[in-house]
């Protein structure tokens, strides 16, 4: 199915969008779901109603819950349980995640191309423990907002590879064999790399605008400046690098250790108290969502 958006823009003598013409659109229940959370005075029968009007989603939300082990000693049956065992903190998040996992399909059982569906998993759960370990958001604020960054801050690379599966595992399998950076071969193939391709995506499936930012410039250097969304991520990538779950491998790889010094002072403490439990962490999450 046609994403109208893209093609929209690929007929205006745009010819960077042509490589994404033919995507198809973002999961339709995901969208409303995260609209009504967005809103303060939605109640559970609402999100209940709406995952149950979408069959496949709501089997993928179960079989994911039930995966993940929430606590539940009993298997998770129904989509109340299921909500209500996930709380609305997590819920978007959960909802994301097994979004993409649908979004991604069998595409990303191709070795090449599911590293890149478990780079994005680890980098959603380093950013949300780089969330915790911030002094400034308290457990009674925090929310999901840097885990579905991180697991969205690659969706230029979910799209093309969605889009074009072959050719996107030719380059994948071109930037580890030469040695060269993934973003070029992307721009020689498609004629944009997949930073500019998240960010086109992002802009057309109404993601936020703070998640159309990291999508274009995760790979950039982290400033050392305030720790903002955007940099939580571009460390966040950095550690999903230094602990394997890299796409291609970086020329230099930096240590956990190195990277938790870009933290702030007061966020380093408390990340270098967790940092053992991290690979676990992510492994786990891998696991719930294994495609």
């Amino acid at each position: 199915m046609l994403n109208a958006h893209l093609a929209d823009r690929a007929t205006k003598g745009q010819e960077s969008y042509w490589a994404l013409k033919g995507l198809p659109p973002f999961p339709a229940v995901v969208t409303r779901l995260l609209g009504l959370l967005a809103t303060d005075n939605y109640q559970m029968h609402q999100l209940v109603d709406l995952i149950r009007a979408d069959p496949m989603f709501a089997s993928e939300l179960l079989l994911a819950t039930n995966s993940a082990k929430y606590g539940s000693r009993k298997e998770v049956t129904g989509i109340r349980h299921a909500v209500a065992l996930l709380g609305m903190e997590t819920l978007r998040s959960f909802a994301v995640a097994v979004s993409l996992r649908m979004y991604v399909g069998r595409v990303a059982r191709q070795d090449q191309l599911g590293k890149i569906w478990r780079h994005s998993l680890a980098t959603a759960v380093i950013c949300d423990l780089l969330a915790e370990c911030n002094p400034e958001i308290t457990k009674n604020s925090r929310d999901d907002t840097a885990y579905v960054a991180g697991l969205l801050h690659d969706i230029g690379s979910l799209g093309l590879m969605v889009a074009h599966p072959k050719e996107y595992a030719e380059a994948l399998g071109n930037a580890i064999q030469e040695s060269k950076d993934l973003r070029e071969i992307e721009q020689n193939m498609f004629q944009l790399d997949h930073c500019a391709a998240g960010h086109r995506i992002a802009c057309a499936w109404k993601f936020s605008p703070a998640i159309a930012e990291v999508a274009l410039r995760h790979h950039q250097e982290p400033s050392g400046g305030d720790f903002t969304l955007l940099e939580q991520v571009k460390v966040g990538v950095l550690m999903a690098d230094a602990l394997g779950y890299e796409v291609v491998p970086p020329q230099h790889v930096m240590t956990l250790a190195e990277l938790a010094e870009l933290l702030p002072a007061a966020a380093r403490v408390r990340f270098n108290t967790q940092i053992d439990m991290l690979p676990g962490r992510i492994a786990e999450r891998i696991r719930s969502f294994e495609l």
